[in-house]
């Protein structure tokens, strides 16, 4: 360890000024000493990063070990190796790392949090506090630290100030509100202001973050103990609508009952009958596009499961049966139904009277193939967890496939490949952007949608109407602009040695792209050629170099890199970094239902694609444990904006060796593959052409006419 000399602090450099940091490298080399010495006495940076990524931390361990002590004080390396460290759970020694290096305040308290050092993280935080600086990052851990540690006042005081940055941070909103409801439950004569104060902090937690849906569940518990039945049986069954079903809600809705017997259960928006207005209005005009004969024809799927549909169309129209036959033809502007009567399906006049029988698909289809299709108060899934869609009036391109299937009846959009287009992009992104964005989006939609036909063949359709695939409302969507970027780019998709691109897009990659590959592949990606790109020109890049390192990645993710998807002009670029807050209890709400692990006690990232995003993540309980990979990850969990995140445990007041909670830094929203619409936004608006945004986020493929 000769030349390793540590950084003097404020206040002098004798030698018993630098003792404690001293101590600290002499008590790293024991411990790392057990590492062994190792095939790469010379410490290699690259192999090191590369099994970081990877998952391997001890061979990264032991290589950024040799790095450090060969450099001499070189705080980047201790980062790096500290960064290391976290992963094998070994607090303390990180803290060490760091402070051995000189590096204080938040670098530092986040090691000592974990660790269950509360009052080593507090002073280091203070520390932090006493600089002068954006403390915003610092201020929120400590509230949240607090919080847990039963320090009430405090974490109301910290939290506050952090929400001055963003006053429409969720996650602190809902934890302000918890501290009031503490402050109340303490028997305090402020009682009443303090329940006051919580419900306002619920109701701006529910209205900023729809996801959090620990609101609902925590507004339940707080109706039991007032002895709100009717409110805590309403709470439990939104907490259902959003994450399902878990033995804890169980048996909080049996103690419901008990005092409840009237309750019954809600039922789900799509079992509802459908209730059509008493006289059908048209209130909808489409842009007239003319389309090349011999498009490609994508089918939709609008909705699986209604038991009526009501319909008309803005001109003539006929039903066909599915070999092209014709069975109707009804007037414009004039409603009808497809209902069941009398243990059949019937088409039937708006009043119910019967025209045709039918057993088999019906084609709805517009005698002008420029005339709109209206389906009146059509349910339709957001495709978010926390959203459980809405029913309207609904007018559509194409003809309509309506399907019997048992009990209900499946109703399906046919239409041209560019008519689908027009509604898409403008759903996807907003029209108000820059032209040379939209054609972007025009361009990865269209080749999205041709290299991907039938996703969902099994259900009969090539794609979904929601999130899931791609956002389809309709007519009512489409816009000149975004019409405008369609028609500009027409048949121009993206290739690369003459295939078509498997291209993908999503709001905001937080900075880096990933690969399809490495997003949603099994295989070991290569961690020398990642497949995705940083999100910014290089020249405002540190390193612009993928993977980051270790020791940048934490500060790196909590921090606003200068990247296209960064843009202070779109509001809903806030996504672009948040937090997350998962309890032991709610993680075992969430996985309890599909898999057996019982109280969590530890989280561990297990794989990270070259992107930084979480590929492999460990769960490990009280009665088992289970590995979550790709999406699933942000899915069970619920609420992560992406997978592109770190987790830092936080401890209680009683118990450190099993955390209370982890705090989620994370940042974009979306798988990150492919096209960052937030960026690819900024990037028009600064001047970039369609084509060369496309090669920023593609930069293999070229733009090319498809035959």
């Amino acid at each position: 360890m000769a030349g390793k000399v540590p950084r003097a602090r404020a206040g002098g450099s004798t030698f018993f000024s630098r003792l404690p940091a001293l101590i600290a490298i002499l008590a790293v080399t024991a411990t790392t000493a057990a590492w062994g010495s190792g095939q790469r006495p010379a410490g290699d940076e690259r192999h090191a990063r590369s099994a970081f990524y990877r998952g391997d931390y001890q061979e990264a361990g032991q290589e950024y070990y040799r790095l450090w002590e060969r450099a001499g004080d070189d705080p980047a390396l201790a980062r790096d190796l500290a960064a290391t460290l976290l992963p094998l759970r070994r607090f303390a020694e990180a803290a060490r790392v760091l402070e051995a290096s000189g590096i204080g305040g938040q670098a530092l308290a986040e090691p000592l949090l974990a660790a269950g050092d509360w009052q080593g993280a507090l002073k280091a935080m203070r520390e932090e506090l006493a600089t002068p600086g954006d403390h915003t990052r610092t201020r929120l851990l400590l509230g949240l630290a607090a919080y847990y540690q039963g320090e009430y006042a405090l974490s109301l005081e910290q939290l506050g100030q952090a929400l001055q940055a963003d006053p429409k941070q969720g996650t602190l909103r809902l934890f302000r509100a918890r501290c009031f409801i503490a402050l109340a439950e303490a028997g305090s004569e402020e009682q009443g202001y303090f329940e006051e104060r919580a419900r306002e902090e619920y109701r701006l937690a529910r209205e900023y973050d729809p996801s959090l849906w620990q609101v609902h569940r925590d507004l339940a518990h707080w109706a039991v103990q007032r002895g709100d039945w009717t409110s805590a049986w309403r709470q439990w069954q939104t907490v259902i609508s959003m994450v399902g079903t878990s033995e804890e809600v169980e048996d909080a809705l049996d103690l419901v009952r008990t005092r409840l017997p009237e309750a019954t259960p809600t039922p789900t928006p799509v079992a509802v009958v459908a209730k059509v207005q008493p006289r059908p209005r048209l209130e909808v005009s489409a842009m007239p596009v003319e389309f090349s004969p011999g498009q490609r024809e994508l089918e939709i799927g609008l909705n699986e499961r209604t038991r009526s549909v009501a319909f008309a169309c803005l001109g003539p129209w006929q039903a066909l049966d599915q070999r092209g036959k014709r069975l109707w033809e009804g007037l414009p502007r004039t409603g009808y139904r497809l209902e069941r009567q009398g243990g059949k399906w019937t088409l039937a006049t708006w009043e119910g009277r019967r025209l045709k029988n039918f057993r088999k698909p019906l084609v709805l289809e517009p005698l002008d193939s420029r005339d709109i299709m209206a389906v009146f108060d059509l349910y339709q899934h957001s495709g978010y967890f926390f959203s459980s869609g809405d029913r309207k009036t609904r007018y559509y391109r194409g003809r309509l496939r309506i399907k019997p299937k048992g009990q209900w009846l499946q109703v399906v959009n046919e239409l041209p490949l560019e008519a689908y287009l027009l509604s898409l992009v403008p759903s996807e992104m907003p029209a108000s952007w820059s032209l040379e964005a939209l054609q972007a989006q025009a361009v990865v939609a269209r080749t999205y949608a041709r290299a991907h036909l039938r996703q969902h063949g099994s259900a009969g359709y090539d794609f979904c109407a929601n999130a899931h695939c791609a956002a389809y409302a309709g007519v009512e969507a489409e816009h000149p602009r975004s019409t405008l970027a369609v028609t500009t780019t027409a048949g121009e998709v993206l290739r690369q040695d003459g295939h078509l691109v498997p291209t993908f897009f999503s709001h905001s990659c937080g900075g880096m792209t990933q690969g399809y590959r490495e997003a949603w592949w099994d295989e070991t990606p290569s961690y020398q050629q990642p497949g995705g790109v940083y999100d910014g020109p290089t020249s405002t890049a540190q390193t612009g170099e993928l993977p980051l390192r270790p020791g940048e990645l934490a500060a790196w993710l909590a921090g606003q890199p200068a990247v296209y998807c960064n843009d202070p002009d779109y509001s809903a670029s806030r996504n672009f970094r948040w937090l997350k807050v998962l309890t032991a209890e709610e993680l075992s709400t969430r996985l309890e239902p599909r898999h057996t692990v019982g109280t969590i006690r530890q989280l561990s990232v297990l794989e990270r694609s070259p992107s930084a995003y979480v590929r492999r993540l460990l769960v490990e309980g009280s009665r088992g444990r289970v590995v979550l990979r790709g999406d699933r990850i942000r899915t069970l969990f619920g609420g992560l904006r992406s997978n592109l995140f770190d987790v830092l445990p936080l401890p209680s007041g009683r118990d450190a060796e099993e955390p209370a909670a982890w705090l989620v830094w994370g940042g974009g929203w979306g798988h990150g593959v492919g096209l960052c619409q937030v960026g690819a936004g900024r990037m028009g608006r600064e001047g970039f052409g369609y084509r060369e945004i496309l090669k920023h986020y593609f930069p293999q493929a070229e733009v090319e006419p498809c035959p």
